[in-house]
């Protein structure tokens, strides 16, 4: 089956209304395809922006932070807080970048509290910490508070991002709140209005839109920039910051295999069943994902409104279509042929 008629079987049966599909190795794209639309009316394309949900997690403050330990600004065993005020002493910046912090999956303070600075306090101050190092578990709190120690060392955190990286790259349509574009994918209903340039997540959209877990829009040109970045580091980062990255840094510790932001590949991950061991890659929660393979110098990039006919319902169905499309885009690759 192709590429297309997968990506049109998704969209008759309503898993989204538009999906951009692309590939690259390190230095030029294989593949890159629009199908469907934005909303049921507007033509989907390939400069379509996307809420990329936690893929903001690897591509805004995963290399903010990296960037700061290569230039020397902060360090990977750095206490939390020697920045920050925090809840304990013990967890150090690497324990937030691998999930190993002991911080609770979310929060629920955007319920009750008004204003960013508020939210960021109850965040910080995380009654259910459990102690560092012992488990994996998946945090977006923790990119949270990377975004604040960003701050507390460059005084602006999207302001780093948007120079540091996303222009360094070449990445112009890439930011924070784009609520100017009018070819935005948009998401799901928030208090009776349809978002569209704004976060699809509670949290970052309670910040204000500007968030170290989610918020970043994006669309496929800019990803496949990034991807090769990361492939083939050369403009912002040395290659020993991506390996470094990469690294497995939660063997021993309960939970999944993690290095600092992605999590690690297996055969059974949205990445589907043809990567190599050594891949690794990471997933948002409106129907991104982005998955880079080292070994077949290979990246793969899904970009998908799937919040804009359900937010929690059909995610397994999501984790199937990204399986069937990574598969179908190795193979054909690596045979020749037209995915």
């Amino acid at each position: 089956m192709s590429i297309n008629k997968i990506a049109e079987n998704a969209i008759q049966d309503k898993l989204f209304p538009g999906v951009v599909i692309g590939a690259t190795d390190s230095s030029k794209t294989l593949f890159s395809e629009a199908y469907g639309t934005l909303d049921e009316k507007t033509t989907n394309n390939l400069d379509t922006l996307y809420d990329i949900a936690s893929l903001t997690k690897v591509t805004s403050t995963l290399p903010a932070v990296l960037r700061l330990v290569q230039t020397g600004e902060i360090d990977l065993f750095d206490k939390v807080s020697d920045y920050i005020e925090f809840t304990d002493n013990e967890t150090l910046i690497w324990h937030l970048l691998s999930h190993t912090s002991g911080m609770p999956p979310y929060s629920s303070a955007y319920q009750y509290k008004t204003s960013r600075e508020e939210i960021l306090y109850e965040i910080k101050t995380e009654l259910f910490k459990n102690p560092p190092g012992k488990q994996v578990v998946y945090s977006c709190l923790n990119y949270i508070l990377l975004m604040t120690i960003v701050e507390k060392v460059t005084g602006n955190f999207q302001k780093y991002v948007n120079d540091e990286i996303f222009r360094s790259l070449g990445m112009d349509n890439t930011g924070y709140s784009p609520s100017d574009k009018p070819n935005i994918a948009p998401t799901s209903i928030r208090n009776g209005t349809l978002l569209k340039g704004e976060p699809d997540d509670e949290l970052a959209y309670s910040l204000g839109g500007v968030s170290g877990n989610a918020g970043i829009f994006s669309n496929l040109p800019d990803l496949l920039k990034y991807a090769r970045e990361i492939l083939k580091p050369e403009k912002v980062f040395s290659k020993q910051t991506i390996q470094t990255s990469r690294r497995r840094w939660t063997e021993g510790i309960t939970g999944d295999l993690r290095g600092l932001g992605w999590i690690h590949y297996t055969f059974a991950s949205s990445g589907g069943s043809f990567l190599s061991e050594n891949a690794f890659g990471h997933t948002g929660f409106t129907g991104t994902s982005l998955w880079i393979d080292p070994e077949n110098d290979l990246a793969i990039i899904i970009l998908a409104n799937r919040c804009f006919y359900s937010r929690h319902e059909r995610t397994a169905e999501m984790l199937k279509f990204r399986r069937r499309i990574s598969n179908r885009l190795v193979s054909a690759l690596s045979m020749g042929e037209t995915p």
